[in-house]
C-alpha cells in the first residue's frame, strides 16, 4: 500500500493525492500502464533534507513538468548514511541546507508505489555547489506525508496555508505553495502551543490555514492560529528559516 497503515493522512491531504495521483495502488501496476495514468518523464527531483530525530524529505518543485509537485516525505537511511549527515550538521552547523540527488525516476509513480531507490546527499545545495557527504546510498519512503500537483496560472489556489511537519521538539512548518509565482520555504519551530498537548498520536502533518503563509515567515516570529481540530497548535514560534527559493517558482 502506498502509505503506512500506522498513519491516517488529513481529509483534505487525503483528496489532493487523489486528485493529483489517483487512489493508492494495493497490486503493482505494469510500466505500460503506469504510463496510461501519467505523461511526466523520468527526472532527477532533487529534495531538501531535514529533521533531527526522523528524516524529512521537501521535492524541490517548479511550475513546469515534470517538476510541478509540492511533496512532503518522511524517508528511511541507513544507520552509516543517517550518522554522516548528522556528523556533517554538527561540524558545519553554519550549514542549514542539506540536499538529496536521487536516481531519476517518475515521482508520481514513485509516490503511488514507494520502491527504495539511489541517491547521493549533500552539503548544500546539490546544483549550487554542494558537497557530497554520502554517495550511492539506498533511501526508503517511510511515509508520503503530503503531495499536491502545483495548480496552472488559470486554475484554482489552495487557500494560504502552512504545513507543519513533526511533533514536538522536532517540528517544521513548510510554505503550501499557491499560484505561480510563489517561493518555497522551510523553517524549524522552537516552540508550540497547542490545545491539544495530551491528545496521543498526532498526525505528522497538519494543515494550519492562515493568511500570514502568504510571506516568507522569520525567525523568532510568533504565529497565532484558531484551531478547527483537537492537537492542532495555537501558536508557534519560529527557529531558523532552513530554505528559502523564490527564483525557482517564478
Amino acid at each position: 500500500m502506498l502509505f503506512s497503515p500506522s498513519w491516517v493522512l488529513p481529509r483534505a491531504v487525503a483528496g489532493a493525492l487523489l486528485l493529483a495521483f489517483g487512489p493508492p495502488a494495493v497490486a503493482q501496476h505494469s510500466p505500460s500502464s503506469a504510463r496510461a495514468v501519467t505523461a511526466d518523464r523520468p527526472s532527477t527531483h532533487g529534495m531538501l533534507l531535514f529533521g533531527w530525530q526522523r528524516v524529512y524529505a521537501s521535492h524541490l518543485p517548479m511550475f513546469h513538468s515534470p517538476h510541478n509537485y509540492q511533496v512532503l516525505l518522511e524517508l528511511e537511511l541507513s544507520d552509516s548514511t543517517q550518522a554522516a549527515l548528522q556528523a556533517s550538521k554538527r561540524q558545519f552547523p553554519a550549514e542549514e541546507v542539506y540536499t538529496l540527488e536521487p536516481e531519476s525516476f517518475v515521482l508520481p509513480e514513485m509516490l503511488r508505489q514507494p520502491r527504495p531507490f539511489r541517491a547521493t546527499v549533500y552539503r548544500g545545495h546539490f546544483e549550487r555547489g554542494g558537497t557530497p557527504i554520502a554517495r550511492g546510498v539506498q533511501v526508503r519512503i517511510r511515509q508520503v506525508l503530503y503531495a499536491e500537483s502545483l495548480p496552472t496560472k488559470t486554475g484554482p489556489a489552495p487557500k494560504s496555508a502552512l504545513l507543519l511537519v513533526g511533533t514536538a521538539p522536532d517540528q517544521y512548518v513548510v510554505h503550501r505553495i499557491a499560484r505561480q509565482p510563489d517561493f518555497d520555504q522551510v523553517a524549524s519551530v522552537v516552540s508550540a502551543g497547542s490545545v491539544g498537548k495530551l491528545i496521543p498520536h498526532l498526525p505528522m502533518l497538519q494543515v494550519l490555514p492562515t493568511s500570514m503563509a502568504k510571506k516568507p515567515v522569520k525567525a523568532g516570529q510568533v504565529l497565532n492560529f484558531r484551531p478547527t481540530a483537537p492537537g492542532m497548535p495555537d501558536q508557534l514560534t519560529i527557529g531558523t528559516s532552513l530554505y528559502l527559493e523564490h527564483n525557482d517558482l517564478r
